[in-house]
């Protein structure tokens, strides 16, 4: 009865107002002002548009990067991994496969696991592509913010697959500090399933 957004905003904050940046396959951000407040939201494009900061814009930009590698043979890690992660020996196979259907977006999008394991083990491009992505993210938020009514602290909280990698919640941290000095970065305090629960409370009792 309510967008799948609209949950992970409950459950991230509580009840309280903000703002939730969504980073799965795709990225959305929303908040508001006060709470039972409309709601402001940007991005949610998809991946051909936008999903700026999304495992898919991950995995896109680390394969784009082993590409541009390859065209002025270079050595490069990420093109290693994505070999073995697709089961292939070539990255024209990889694109191929995609233009063709036979990878499908998830399957492209969930390269952002490997593109993040390279990048804890200290890879320049794939800390490259994980900073640009928290960058992306933060930039949400602020868009988000700069719509709300001013204040001089604003909660912002997260929800979605890439923000279980410890190291991309501190990206993501460092990132809103720069884009949003006045945020307040928390933990979000429950996941969207309990957030559903929360709005059918108070749903239920309007």
């Amino acid at each position: 009865m309510a967008h799948d957004t609209a949950v992970a905003h409950e459950g991230a904050l509580d009840g309280a107002a903000g703002i939730v940046v969504i980073a799965g396959t795709g990225s959305v951000a929303l908040g508001n002002a006060e709470p039972g407040a409309p709601v402001v939201r940007c991005g949610g494009w998809g991946y051909f548009f936008g999903d700026e900061g999304s495992a898919m814009w991950i995995a896109r930009s680390a394969l784009r990067l082993a590409m541009l590698r390859e065209d002025r043979d270079e050595p490069g890690v990420l093109a290693a991994r994505a070999h073995a992660f697709y089961g292939t020996n070539s990255l024209r196979a990889i694109q191929h496969a995609f233009a063709h259907g036979d990878i499908s977006r998830p399957a492209l999008a969930a390269f952002a696991s490997d593109v993040f394991a390279c990048a804890g083990e200290g890879d320049r491009d794939a800390i490259r592509v994980r900073d640009s992505a928290a960058r992306e993210l933060a930039d949400l938020a602020a868009t988000v913010d700069r719509r709300l009514e001013p204040a001089s602290l604003r909660l912002v909280s997260y929800a979605g697959g890439l923000f279980r990698d410890e190291a991309f919640v501190d990206a993501f941290g460092e990132a809103l500090q720069d884009a949003m000095p006045h945020a307040n970065l928390v933990t979000p305090a429950h996941d969207p399933a309990a957030g559903a629960l929360l709005l059918a409370r108070k749903l239920g009792a309007s």
